[in-house]
């Protein structure tokens, strides 16, 4: 974990405090624009990604982190987090994307990327307000952002409620707008399924299956995937949460038997009032063959088609 970097220069940013650690590669901190040609931008908040620099896989941090910058900065997308960019220099061509700090070995890794003040959607997850409506909603804004993503030959690989914030808080009587965050574990849509980092809880059975005990009687599968099936799979999840209160699968803390509960059981039926029609929905989107999921255009499709009483549509 890095240092306490409160009050400290990384570039042209001043750290101010942090925001989360819960990355498993980097902290996020809130900062501000400390120097910049345009002088008007300094003192603009800022949210600052920084690697870790104590741990013997800082190189691969700060490795996914270029990766995450460089991603971000091919992205145009309202619904994916804005990578800050500063002219420096008399060179209004040299932006700064992403650097080290001091430019000092050992100094930790870091880019900048608008701050995002509403939260996120782990925050209203079981809370009283938001209506079924107001969730499919949701659950339509963050099908369209990842359509965006897997249009473009990616997935995200680690969507999750953590990773899904607003730009304001977001109110029961306003359409919902997610914000995308996170991209270091972005990959190719068609790569081998290995879980080589992941959270297990919204992971699809084709990558938790790398994670099984040999007691369990599971053998890792060598089979090229489509990874956008399990950001489907994810995204069924957060919504049966959404619209169910409640997980699917069996919730324990232990690592092994959590993963060992999403390859073999079937959604919990909870109490939760999760009309026919998107029972079926979930159902399909939490298949555990992942050749038998919709992709996210037909999820598009029947959201737009066969489920009733939704609110206005936002354009993509």
């Amino acid at each position: 974990m890095p240092r306490n970097l409160n009050g400290e220069r990384i570039g042209p940013f001043k750290v101010v405090r942090q925001i989360s650690n819960h990355g498993g590669m980097a902290g996020v901190y809130e900062g501000t624009i400390s120097y910049a040609p345009s002088r008007e931008r300094n003192g603009s908040r800022v949210a600052l990604k920084i690697s870790y620099t104590d741990d013997s896989n800082t190189d691969i941090f700060e490795e996914m982190l270029v990766k995450e910058t460089q991603l971000l900065h091919n992205f145009r997308h309202p619904g994916i987090v804005r990578l800050m960019l500063i002219e420096m220099g008399e060179d209004s061509r040299k932006r700064l994307h992403f650097g080290r700090a001091r430019d000092i070995d050992g100094m930790p890794f870091y880019f900048a990327m608008e701050l995002l003040q509403g939260g996120t959607l782990a925050d209203i997850i079981g809370k009283r307000g938001f209506d079924l409506s107001w969730k499919v909603e949701l659950i339509y804004q963050l099908a369209i952002t990842l359509h965006y993503l897997h249009s473009s030959g990616l997935a995200h690989r680690d969507l999750k409620p953590e990773n899904i914030m607003f730009r304001t808080s977001p109110d029961p009587r306003e359409l919902p707008q997610p914000i995308l965050i996170d991209f270091g574990l972005a990959e190719k849509r068609r790569v081998n399924p290995e879980v080589n980092a992941a959270t297990i809880r919204y992971a699809a059975p084709e990558r938790v299956q790398h994670l099984i005990t040999q007691k369990a009687h599971y053998e890792p599968t060598r089979d090229v995937t489509d990874h956008s099936k399990a950001d489907v799979w994810a995204l069924g999840v957060i919504a049966w949460e959404l619209f169910a209160d409640s997980y699917p699968f069996q919730h324990i803390k232990n690592r092994t038997a959590l993963a060992d509960s999403i390859v073999r059981d079937r959604p919990r039926i909870s109490k939760g009032n999760i009309p026919p029609r998107l029972q079926k929905l979930l159902a399909v989107m939490l298949a555990k063959d992942w050749q038998k999921r919709f992709t996210i255009d037909e999820i598009i499709n029947v959201l737009e088609t066969d489920i009733e009483n939704l609110a206005p549509r936002l354009d993509s």
